[in-house]
């Protein structure tokens, strides 16, 4: 059972949350922690005694707590304060669902939407919506079912709800070249996946203003490293057309980002890359920052490299607070040895500086397919998976 007290503010967007690439994700190594700030502090809501393969949460309006659990099938209410869990649905296996990895997504109207890793009626996963009904209920209805071929499989991302009803996200096999697509749902009419790009290895979408869609890749791109793209819709033709905005080396620049990329407060693009950077021997990692230039180009920049020290192998998605602050978590090293939550505060020179707020001390699972959300109060909540028990906790505001 995980132990600790005591850490700073982290929020995320439950929209963005980060692929979760199962040979890397699910040996990632993190856990219970001690703070280095004494401000937070540390309280287990909902110990499951055993794996249950938890997926990041989410808040409804009431700041009650959602999640999914991939060993076990479910979706779950933890009703807040408190722990008492609601089991809104359990997948049955093909051809309904079954796998749920990603975090859920609400819509105005208070329906779930999530992604299954298997399951459907080809067993390459699904696309569900969950809607409540009377007595306490909710009823679930597979909104696609991937075949594994063209329109991809496999989706272990959340998904992207528009304003229009549009469903977007990605899969991490199928497609042009067998390693995922991004894909499109007409959530309105009979829902029918419309492939948007087909290439390998793809995160999490997010789109700006104009529609456009902004993702990262974990390899390809010109060195083999990972890249952060852009999708826009072409209106004469009503296809798609992709901008690699930028290939990363795996050098001091970065390598591999996992989790996708979020908009900060000015527009520019933000992700975690899991290997490179020059802040240690062989790179332990960095959150890097893309910025639009004149032209629609963009420049790549380190926002900060981990040293070891200060943890190594960030995964996102990182996220923003109301001040600026960025957070996010590492997998690795620390005072513990096994990763940390950090905040990066933006300085009037244009650097950032680095705080460790919280280090892992315990040897658990970490949930990256979706991080830590917060409350209005300013609470921190997440998951976690550990080889014996997984836990739902809070972290709270002082």
């Amino acid at each position: 059972m995980a132990q600790g007290v005591d850490v700073g503010s982290v929020r995320i967007l439950s929209s963005t949350i980060g692929v979760q690439l199962a040979f890397l994700v699910l040996f990632l190594l993190t856990g219970s922690a001690i703070s280095a700030h004494g401000q937070y502090q540390y309280q287990e809501l909902h110990d499951f005694g055993t794996p249950v393969g938890l997926s990041g949460p989410i808040l409804d309006s009431s700041g009650n707590l959602y999640a999914t659990t991939s060993l076990t099938d479910e979706v779950f209410e933890l009703v807040m304060p408190g722990d008492a869990l609601q089991v809104l649905y359990t997948f049955q296996g093909p051809p309904d669902g079954q796998e749920p990895r990603a975090p859920l997504v609400f819509d105005r109207a208070g329906n779930l939407y999530g992604t299954t890793l298997r399951g459907g009626a080809y067993n390459a996963g699904t696309v569900f919506m969950l809607s409540p009904s009377s007595g306490g209920q909710w009823r679930e209805r597979v909104l696609y079912s991937f075949t594994g071929g063209a329109d991809g499989g496999q989706p272990q991302a959340a998904v992207l709800l528009d304003n229009a009803g549009h469903l977007y996200g990605t899969t991490t096999a199928g497609g042009r070249y067998g390693q995922g697509v991004v894909y499109r749902l007409n959530i309105a009419a009979f829902p029918a996946a419309v492939v948007l790009h087909s290439f390998g290895a793809t995160g999490t979408v997010v789109a700006d203003t104009s529609g456009n869609l902004y993702g990262a890749t974990y390899a390809g791109g010109a060195h083999g490293e990972g890249t952060v793209y852009k999708l826009s819709p072409l209106q004469a033709s009503f296809g798609w057309a992709e901008t690699i905005l930028y290939s990363f080396t795996g050098g001091d620049d970065g390598g591999n980002p996992l989790g996708g990329v979020v908009f900060g407060p000015g527009g520019n693009l933000f992700g975690a890359a899991v290997g490179g950077g020059d802040g240690c021997i062989g790179g332990c990692g960095a959150i890097f920052e893309l910025t639009p230039q004149p032209g629609g180009n963009w420049s790549e920049s380190v926002a900060y490299a981990f040293t070891g020290a200060t943890g190594a192998n960030p995964v996102g998605p990182v996220t923003f607070n109301s001040a600026g602050h960025l957070f996010g978590v590492t997998t690795f090293k620390g005072a513990y040895g096994t990763g940390n939550v950090f905040e990066l505060t933006p300085t009037s020179d244009g650097q950032w500086t680095e705080t460790t707020l919280y280090s892992f001390n315990d040897i658990l699972f970490l949930t990256s397919n979706g991080g830590l959300v917060l409350d209005g109060d300013g609470n921190l909540y997440g998951t976690y998976n550990s080889d014996d028990p997984a836990a739902v906790y809070e972290l709270i505001a002082p």
